[in-house]
């Protein structure tokens, strides 16, 4: 739900706009972009397969192997009927006969599991390696390329769509190769045994061929797309719901999103059944075509018409039936490799579209950027920024923040004020003018020592199932115990830690740590502190405490916060009257700057807000 709140208050939204520094890695220049779809998914799964291309390539050379180890039993046993019908059958042959039968099944069966399970363990590798890739890319990206998506969408990415590489890895290639290599094997056979047999069956399976196009939609592949479309929208939405699930609950599970929730349920629904009846039809005559006791009445009157005609001989005949019969077997198993594959292709495009957006923009020589060069002035200079082509939300924005100093910023819900601290954090890049922290650029600044000397602290911070502790060394994993404790006390929260069944080792999210959200706030808080940055970004930081924790805990910011560079988004303008400026926003544009005082006194928005207020508090 957080996600999509962000993406309605207009201050966190769509993808970011590029940036016309010239000292960074752009990360996309060159990419073609003329290829079908069709061709991109084909290149993109390539491209993803590239690592694994030896071992896949030694696990298709297995099976073509194993795949004509498989014919061999056809053609003994045919060798075999011809030597009984010219009364030429001895015991050494039929010993002979069936040890290479018996030798070539379990040779077959040796190679087919083998390189099975070698498959198997390249597709594990590959898999985990494709997704620590979307995982890091999706870190590189820009906040605005994230938050744009609903998180069934990048569940998907990481779930399912990676699943369906894992068939075209872990089966695809393994029972592909083997098909195509005993059909192939199989239709030589079949033309050396009598051609004119081999002929009509192939116009036999060529009229099937016919029938079955006619009785497809036509629709397959946007079938596909449909369906993929309305699962990721139903993840998206089942998450919302399970994360909302309280208020929901409050308004008795009614009102515009349960409505929502429904129609993404009825059109997944709608695209299942629409995807089914896409395959389902011309599937459903060929499976029934190729039953061996259905097909073997076309095969016999071949067999007759050819026998009458004295195109084939007895051995012929008998080698056709057994080879003819199991070739349908072969084929259709390859159908439901190919939809596998037409699966993996979509997937693979999907991921590789994800994978080929651009990342936040690095600059190529980073200068180091101590903690020294935080502690300096940060100025915005003409910043101006939009979430979306033609939509500015911030209009040239110029203000200075002396280094130390505390600035709050203030204004109606929608004026800019969260946009400002993600723009410092270079979250997204800006449209046009500066951000400078000392004489430094934020663009010339890598992102991982920018963001190591800023702290945050969010109305709504994100705590992992994972230990208390563990949650605290979020920003800094290498601080000892006693440093967790005493960013602990400082945030008044040890005490409550210490009452949970497991202090510090309870796991949070977990039936014994169900936290109020004044607690999560709070430890969330500890977490910063225990970060020790040198610059600090709060969004309301005390929204979610009582008055009482709310005083103690601001008594611990102020001394927390002395000699850093403290910005704050506020709503309530009682908690910065004692900051060192207050900037007003409207509309994306300054309207105000000053002290609590000196804008108390003007006639402007602030004093508006402030009457609004306290008269508000009074009541």
């Amino acid at each position: 739900m957080a996600l999509s709140r962000a993406r309605n208050n207009g201050e966190a939204s769509s993808s970011p706009k590029p940036n016309p520094h010239t000292d960074l890695d752009s990360g996309m220049n060159g990419k073609d972009n003329s290829r079908q779809p069709s061709d991109r998914g084909l290149h993109r799964l390539g491209t993803l397969l590239h690592p694994v291309r030896g071992s896949l390539t030694l696990v298709g050379l297995i099976n073509v192997v194993s795949a004509l180890i498989a014919l061999v039993p056809y053609v003994t046993v045919a060798i075999f009927i011809q030597r009984m019908l010219r009364s030429s059958l001895n015991i050494d042959f039929t010993v002979v006969a069936v040890s290479c039968i018996v030798a070539a099944l379990v040779l077959r069966q040796l190679l087919y599991m083998g390189s099975l399970g070698y498959a198997h363990i390249v597709d594990a590798r590959l898999r985990l390696s494709v997704r620590r890739r979307i995982l890091d890319h999706m870190g590189r990206l820009p906040l605005g390329s994230i938050v744009s998506r609903n998180s069934g969408e990048l569940r998907h990415l990481i779930v399912d769509d990676t699943a369906a590489i894992h068939t075209i890895v872990a089966h695809v290639v393994v029972e592909g190769s083997s098909a195509v290599t005993g059909i192939a094997a199989s239709i030589v056979i079949l033309f050396v045994a009598s051609w004119q047999l081999a002929l009509g069956y192939a116009l036999l399976f060529a009229l099937v061929a016919a029938i079955a196009r006619i009785l497809a939609s036509g629709t397959d592949a946007d079938a596909r797309e449909k369906y993929a479309k309305a699962q990721s929208q139903l993840a998206g939405d089942a998450v919302e719901l399970t994360e909302g699930i309280a208020e929901l609950k409050s308004y008795g599970m009614t009102g515009g999103f349960m409505e929502r929730f429904h129609r993404s349920l009825s059109e997944f629904s709608r695209a299942s059944y629409q995807g089914t009846v896409a395959v389902a039809r011309p599937m459903s005559f060929i499976t029934t075509f190729v039953m061996p006791g259905i097909l073997l009445g076309p095969m016999l009157l071949l067999c007759w018409f050819s026998q009458t005609m004295q195109w084939s001989s007895m051995f012929g005949i008998v080698l056709f039936l057994f080879v003819g019969l199991g070739v349908p077997q072969t084929f259709f198993g390859s159908l439901s490799l190919i939809q596998n594959i037409q699966l993996g292709l979509a997937a693979a495009g999907r991921i590789g579209a994800f994978l080929d957006e651009p990342e936040l923009r690095e600059p190529l020589h980073p200068k180091v950027f101590t903690r020294e060069d935080a502690q300096t002035d940060i100025a915005f200079d003409h910043v101006s920024f939009g979430y979306d082509d033609g939509h500015e939300v911030l209009h040239d924005v110029s203000m200075r923040i002396p280094a130390g100093s505390s600035v709050a910023l203030v204004g109606p819900s929608g004026s800019g004020k969260t946009t400002i601290t993600r723009l410092l954090a270079r979250f997204w890049e800006v449209n046009d003018g500066h951000i400078r922290i000392g004489s430094r650029d934020v663009t010339t600044i890598s992102s991982a020592e920018l963001l190591s000397h800023i702290g945050f602290v969010f109305q709504d911070m994100m705590l992992a199932s994972v230990s208390v502790r563990d949650n605290i060394r979020f920003a800094r994993p290498t601080a000892s115990d006693d440093e967790v404790i005493e960013a602990a006390k400082m945030a008044h929260i040890h005490e409550c830690i210490m009452a949970l069944p497991h202090g510090y080792d309870t796991i949070v999210n977990s039936a014994e740590a169900q936290l109020s959200g004044g607690e999560r706030q709070r430890l969330s808080i500890a977490r910063v502190f225990l970060q020790d940055a040198p610059i600090l970004i709060m969004d309301e930081p005390t929204a979610f405490l009582d008055a009482e924790n709310e005083g103690i805990l601001d008594a611990a910011f102020e001394r927390f916060s002395h000699g850093r560079t403290t910005v704050t988004v506020a709503h309530r303008l009682a908690t910065i009257t004692h900051s060192d400026k207050i900037v007003v926003l409207h509309d994306g544009r300054i309207s105000q700057q000053g002290t609590h005082q000196t804008l108390v006194a003007q006639d402007g928005e602030y004093r508006s807000l402030w009457n609004a207020q306290t008269v508000k508090e009074m009541q």
